[in-house]
């Protein structure tokens, strides 16, 4: 039993192989079988005087095997050779991974700032690979990354495109799942809005569910789509906890996203609140003075406020200064400069 090796450059080569010979006999028969493993393959084979045998001719047992005697490549071809000159011209390539990507996006849209969080499951065959190449929307900003085969990740830029790089802790096949958060800056009210797009590059199929959740105060509407379904939101009962209870949220839109290159473009427009109040007022007078109640019951519709004003008529500065407000949303309250009452 022989056994040699050799160094080689990266894939795809070229490379010669002959048959081990023994000097000096008087006669010589034998086969030379091909077998790759699991990252390369056979682009082309020229044979020179050797002849395409049945591949089960050839002993497996001469295939590498690991430490439980599995063998570590299939042979492909098989051939035959004589006493006369034999050779064969290989050229090997590289087997590339089939990528297959699904993903869960919520992308949220709010006054200050929006967040775009994703499930991104993707399922990697035919070939190991040691990472996966994401394009990152413009003016979106990685947040964070998570994933249970994910060792780090890096941000560069390739020909004005941002991508962001997922290393693995090795060679990975299967099916992989991650957990992305982007951020970027508030839309504010816009006609024609294009939703940012998250795509997987080198992936052969890629799909998934997207939905829109904008903040109470902001209504969006479909302007223009492109290989997306509109959907109803209690479809996703499938869905992830998270992504099922945002999308039934008030005013929130689901899609279906169909494949890799969509387009979705949405008119953002910004409500004003619409509030009513219910009023209780007391007041306790006695001698020298007089105390006054006030229960205010305000119900906010349409979108939301941080600050609300209430007019009091004629207090003096010294009365200005007994008044107090109390009540669970309540933060702080200050006289407005410049106002009367």
């Amino acid at each position: 039993l022989v056994e040699t090796q050799q160094g080689s450059a990266a894939l795809p080569l070229d490379v010669t192989l002959e048959p081990l010979r023994v000097n000096a006999a008087a006669g010589e028969v034998g086969l030379m079988a091909i077998a790759f493993g699991d990252d390369a393959q056979a682009e082309k084979a020229t044979p020179k005087g050797l002849s395409l045998v049945n591949p089960d001719d050839f002993d497996a047992e001469l295939l590498p095997r690991d430490a439980k005697g599995e063998a570590l490549a299939l042979v492909q071809q098989v051939y035959r050779y004589g006493s006369a000159a034999a050779s064969l011209q290989l050229r090997v390539a590289p087997v590339a991974a089939e990528l297959r990507a699904d993903s869960w996006q919520i992308l949220s849209l709010g006054d200050d700032r929006m967040l775009l969080a994703a499930d991104l499951k993707v399922t990697i065959t035919r070939s190991g690979i040691f990472r996966l190449l994401l394009e990152i929307p413009a003016g979106m900003e990685m947040e964070s990354v998570s994933g249970a085969s994910l060792s780090h990740w890096t941000e560069s830029e390739v020909e004005k495109k941002r991508l962001l790089t997922l290393h693995f802790n090795g060679r990975t096949m299967g099916e992989q799942e991650f957990h992305l958060s982007l951020t970027g800056a508030a839309t504010g009210a816009n006609k024609k809005w294009q939703v940012p797009r998250l795509m997987l590059r080198e992936a052969t199929r890629e799909s998934g569910i997207l939905s829109i959740v904008p903040e109470q105060g902001m209504r969006v509407g479909v302007v223009e789509r492109e290989h997306v379904s509109p959907m109803d939101p209690r479809e996703l009962g499938d869905a992830p906890g998270k992504h099922a209870t945002e999308a039934l949220r008030n005013g929130a839109l689901s899609f279906r996203l169909l494949q890799n290159d969509w387009k979705l473009g949405l008119s953002i427009d910004k409500l004003d609140p619409w509030v009513t109040a219910q009023v209780f007022h007391e007041v306790v007078l006695r001698e020298g003075q007089m105390s006054s109640s006030v229960g205010l019951v305000y119900q906010i519709e349409n979108a939301s406020m941080k600050n609300m004003r209430v007019r009091i008529p004629g207090l003096t500065e010294a009365g200005a200064a007994t008044v107090r407000a109390t009540g669970d949303k309540v933060a702080d309250f200050v006289k407005v400069e410049g106002e009367a009452d």
